[in-house]
């Protein structure tokens, strides 16, 4: 479902609103976005997150692992909101409908359900529909997968009434399957997975996802009130692994499959299906809180509300003008950039209307919620202040009690001293900000002495590591669990010193595997091993930037399969390079966070964050990159520093997306970041109908991205 509200006509004519799925979510993080979400033409979300890259490429896991899902019901009918489309039973719909043809539009999509289900037990067919569309008042749902099961007599006395009579409420089941490919482990129970002790509340992490199923259960409940709607949840199972399909197991269709058939599939796949009842209705009666919400009110009593204030004479800002404003607000999709300064923004509307500020004085400085890493309660704290602007807070504001825990003893976060604390990061990031109003030259901070001291303990040859990898809900390997690691790719640049004293870089080694249907870790593990595995005998530092690339290799050495392949060397050569090792590799992210602040970096120590400003302030690395001189495997003659018509340095990596040999490319193809590399590795493992030159651009555009990755290491040391 997209996050859009369905619009029907209510007896008055006038455009009445659906609450569904999406728009309840959108409300759990605040309920002023109602009002944004169901006029998207008045109040458009940002592009820039709309677009993310990485929800993008979890809502493309998300589809392929609900595909996948519904491969496990062969008997199955897609519903759609455009078309029924047709399967084994596409003769059983027009039937039903009395129709011609296969257009649909609005609410045909739940009278089309509504037909395929039946309302009694007349029809004894079982009945499971893809995408189906459930109404009921202002409520609207649409089930990834609605399973209608027949239950035949057992002659069990629960069966019957007090009158003796059967009953249809436990002969007719609904399934209501929520489908997400959020990881679950078999091996574990439900109760220790998703609930608090003794079964008071339900644990934070699987409680957006329960909600989801608890909203379409209610609805589907009033809709079908025959029925016996139950309330499940399929997701991907760590505890098992992909298996080559059986030839000789054929799934029948018709008549559909029994429950019994359908368990059969389920076991042998890679998905569990977990019946929820208990959980479902412990979220309906779940006290829920949001930013702004009031306390008492249950989550079943929150989305009737929602739904009546939607359908209101007057939907607009007025009704939730004593919800505040808060950290939340930081990651709000309303909140415009600079270049959709025309559009209206929900966020300046909230903002404006709270502090009394102009649109224009809200764009135009960075705001205390885009305080780097800071807790929500001390945002909270300085917004009740009226402290709006980061240039509104001093240091007094950002102090945190001394480490020792000592009574009103504070740190001074102004006196510099061996590492850059947190708050000392924020403080940098306000006074960043105070420059940016007199338009100061950016400046960096450096803990020198420290850095000094660190460097001091280096080794050459300097070997730069990034590693590039997946971990797939469907596994591309036979043999595989769900989430497994596969690791496809990785960079190497060497900094030698020379006898003159001078040092010399040049790309080393690449490594890209994406041969189809081969695993890719026995080859990545063996040619690691040939770039840097002598390290540990020859001498050298080998630096990675965050902990992903020790993470990987700990996974892939304790990795049953990999270590039988490899020689003892080998392995005893790679372990040394893991934290604690002989020769760890150095977390150059670490270093950055503890002795290196730049001006543009919005206090944070990511590559991709760190390196245009430190661009900037490098006189060195201009001398160095702003002539085309740069040479590599994947780059020849290439110039890194230029600038745009504005006079500010272009990053690097949105270089890669300017370059005309990768014109055939679409914008969203080109790899200038880790979830698009992922991304591109899915592609050429999964699209069968790829021509060689469409698959040779790709994986170019793969290795120049990993390349600039580990080039960037070098730019910043």
């Amino acid at each position: 479902m997209t996050n859009c509200s369905k619009i029907l006509l209510s007896k008055s004519n006038r455009p009445a609103r659906y609450l569904t799925k999406s728009l309840v979510r959108t409300a759990l993080t605040c309920r002023r976005k109602l009002v944004y979400a169901v006029q998207p033409d008045v109040y458009p979300p940002c592009r820039e997150k709309v677009d993310d890259p990485i929800i993008r490429r979890l809502s493309e896991e998300g589809e392929r692992f609900g595909k996948y899902c519904q491969s496990l019901f062969p008997h199955g009918v897609e519903i759609n909101p455009i078309r029924v489309t047709k399967k084994k039973n596409d003769a059983v719909v027009k039937d039903k409908l009395q129709i011609e043809g296969e257009e649909f539009v609005g609410d045909r999509v739940a009278l089309t359900t509504r037909a395929l289900l039946g309302e009694d037990e007349s029809d004894i067919q079982r009945v499971t529909l893809f995408e189906g569309a459930v109404t009921n008042g202002n409520f609207y749902v649409q089930p990834d997968i609605l399973d209608k099961i027949v239950h035949l007599p057992q002659h069990n006395e629960n069966q019957y009434d007090t009158n003796g009579e059967y009953s249809t409420d436990h002969r007719i089941e609904l399934r209501v399957i929520e489908v997400k490919s959020k990881s679950w482990d078999s091996r574990q129970s439900i109760g220790s997975k998703m609930w608090n002790a003794n079964k008071k509340s339900i644990k934070a992490n699987h409680l957006p996802n329960l909600l989801d199923v608890a909203f379409q259960t209610l609805v589907v409940r009033r809709a079908f009130p025959n029925f016996r709607v139950t309330s499940w949840l399929m997701m991907p199972d760590k505890a098992k692994v992909w298996k080559a399909p059986s030839s000789d197991k054929r799934i029948k269709t018709d008549p559909p499959p029994t429950v019994a058939d359908t368990q059969s599939l389920i076991k042998e796949s890679v998905a569990v299906l977990l019946n929820v009842d208990e959980l479902v209705e412990k979220a309906l009666a779940t006290n829920v809180t949001y930013p702004g919400s009031e306390n008492g009110n249950t989550f079943q009593r929150v989305v009737e509300k929602w739904a009546q204030d939607m359908n209101g004479e007057d939907l607009s800002n007025d009704k939730f003008k004593h919800f505040p404003i808060g950290a939340n607000c930081e990651s709000c999709e309303y909140r415009l950039i600079d270049d959709d300064i025309d559009k209206n923004s929900g966020f300046d509307v909230c903002w404006s209307k709270t502090t009394g500020l102009s649109k224009e004085e809200l764009r135009s400085h960075p705001l205390v919620i885009d305080l780097f890493d800071t807790p929500k309660r001390t945002i909270n704290n300085l917004i009740s202040q009226k402290k709006y602007f980061l240039s509104n807070l001093e240091a007094s504001d950002l102090q945190p009690q001394n480490e020792k825990n000592k009574k009103n003893s504070r740190v001074n976060i102004e006196s510099p001293g061996e590492k850059i604390s947190g708050s000392q990061r924020q403080w940098y990031q306000v006074l960043t900000a105070r420059n940016a109003t007199k338009n100061s030259t950016p400046q960096y901070i450096l803990r020198k002495e420290s850095m000094k001291r660190e460097i001091a303990s280096w080794e050459y040859p300097l070997h730069f590591i990034d590693f590039e990898t997946t971990s797939p809900a469907i596994p591309y390997y036979f043999g595989v669990s769900p989430y497994s690691v596969a690791a496809f790719q990785f960079s190497h640049h060497k900094m030698i010193r020379t006898d003159d004293g001078s040092v010399e870089v040049h790309h080393a080694n690449e490594f890209l595997h994406t041969e189809n249907g081969s695993n890719p870790n026995e080859n990545f593990t063996k040619a690691l091993f040939n770039a840097i595995g002598d390290v540990p005998t020859n001498g050298g530092t080998v630096f990675r930037w965050s902990a992903h690339e020790n993470t990987v290799l700990s996974s892939l050495l304790s990795s049953s399969e990999i270590s039988c392949l490899l020689s003892v060397e080998e392995h005893a050569a790679l372990s040394a390079l893991l934290n604690n090792g002989s020769h760890a590799m150095i977390d150059l992210c670490k270093l950055a966070q503890n002795y290196f602040y730049v001006d543009g970096s919005g206090g944070s120590s990511s590559i991709k964050k760190l390196l245009t400003p430190t661009m900037t302030v490098s006189s060195h690395l201009r001398d160095i990159y702003e002539k085309p001189s740069y040479n590599g495997k994947n780059f020849k003659d290439f110039q890194w520093f230029r600038r745009d018509t504005n006079g500010n340095i272009v990053d690097p990596y949105e270089l890669l997306l300017q370059r005309e040999d990768d014109s055939e490319l679409s914008q969203n193809d080109r790899v200038a970041h880790g979830i698009a590399a992922a991304a591109a590795f899915h592609e050429l493992q999964s699209n069968n109908h790829m021509d060689a030159s469409e698959r040779e651009r790709l994986e170019s555009s793969l290795l120049r991205y990993c390349e600039l990755d580990t080039l960037a290491m070098v730019m910043i040391v």
